[in-house]
């Protein structure tokens, strides 16, 4: 076992220089590593992996009583010069592998505990059912703060609810939205709504099912919906992931501004959800009029709209990012053992330019994909 933890440790000190363009723009080819060279090392961290979920396995299993060693989770991340290797404390992984032993009775990991909405309910209805929520979160609030912070939590819970409305259009693309997650969380010493990751915090997640509709409707937030599921389609038209893995998800982080509009995370989030889009069985239909109009949001100095995001480009990363996801499949599926990696999630940041490239310590991610066997 002590073998296995210093191989470990060994392993974490050694880790590998990413190719320059996975994580920063202006990325040059010349200077790339060899992709060769960082799949020894990727095949040096799940054989070290593996090793020490057997070894765990056989050590733990007897102590355990009732409970079952089921699986453990590896968070790999991209340090700010480009390092590949485990993620740091406070670092955002830029993929997450789930293991699991070979089983062919596999059972789901249990869905966390959200309050349910949909995207066809009346306003009045929303809030209804979120109030008994937030309460909770806010009950340490004086009297004063408590109206405040209530008027606030339910301006942005409305906003993104007037954003789910009439957004999908199952005759033109191939992605749809399919639900919207907003985490809420309070600190001990002030409201912060829109943050997963808090210590000593109280949360709640609040979860919009998109009803299906064709209907379409002059809202600024929509719009910005709507090209998502445009662009996401456009790009991956025909993009099929490697054998062996399924693409199940896809998230694209949204936030509300300042200004309280919506727009990626990336460029000028505050309350910060996450858009999952799934895949229909239909062809993306190439006579649509799909528009070319950059994504925009409001200035907040000269109060006007500006372009700030290249549609074009954003298209090329999802593609891109895509890619990327393939190349680390091929890794995983080479591996032969007892433990596998059941799924994995790769999350990719997106700059003003519309350039993606692997989520790096210092960044929130704004897109990311799941697959899983």
């Amino acid at each position: 076992m002590k073998t296995i933890i210093l191989a470990l440790i060994m392993t974490c000190t050694s880790a590998q220089q990413l190719p320059t363009d996975w994580y920063t723009e202006d990325g040059n080819e010349k200077n790339n590593a060899n992709l060769s060279e960082l799949a020894l090392y990727m095949d040096k961290i799940l054989s070290v992996q593996k090793d020490v979920l057997i070894q765990s396995h056989k050590d733990i299993q007897k102590d355990l009583g009732e409970w079952k060693f089921a699986g453990q989770k590896t968070d790999l991340a991209v340090s700010k010069s480009g390092l590949f290797g485990f993620s740091a404390v406070k670092g955002t992984s830029a993929i997450e592998l789930s293991w699991s032993k070979i089983d062919t009775n596999k059972s789901e990991e249990p869905n966390a505990s959200v309050v349910e909405l949909n995207s066809e309910m009346n306003e009045s209805d929303v809030l209804a059912t979120v109030r008994p929520f937030y309460k909770v979160l806010l009950k340490n609030n004086r009297e004063n703060e408590f109206a405040h912070n209530s008027r606030n939590f339910e301006d942005h819970v409305l906003r993104y609810h007037r954003a789910l409305k009439q957004v999908s259009k199952l005759n033109d693309t191939q992605y749809v939205a399919d639900k919207f997650q907003l985490d809420m969380s309070v600190s001990y010493s002030s409201p912060l709504f829109g943050l997963t990751r808090l210590s000593g915090d109280t949360r709640m997640r609040l979860e919009w099912k998109i009803i299906p509709s064709s209907l379409k409707s002059d809202n600024d937030d929509q719009e910005v919906v709507r090209k998502i599921l445009e662009d996401v389609s456009i790009a991956l038209e025909n993009a099929t992931p490697k054998e062996g893995y399924k693409l199940k998800k896809i998230s694209i982080g949204l936030g509300l501004s300042k200004k309280n509009l919506l727009s990626f995370t990336k460029i000028k989030g505050d309350i910060a959800g996450s858009l999952f889009l799934k895949k229909t069985k239909a062809k993306l239909n190439v006579e649509s009029d799909f528009g070319d109009e950059d994504y925009q949001w409001l200035n907040e100095e000269e109060n006007k709209f500006l372009p700030l995001f290249k549609r074009s480009k954003f298209r090329k990363g999802i593609k891109k990012s895509f890619e990327m996801t393939n190349w680390f499949s091929k890794q995983f599926k080479k591996q032969q053992s007892l433990w596998e990696i059941g799924k994995f999630k790769t999350s990719y940041t997106i700059s003003y330019s519309g350039f993606f490239g692997l989520a790096n310590t210092s960044s929130n991610s704004s897109v990311s994909f799941e697959f899983s066997k």
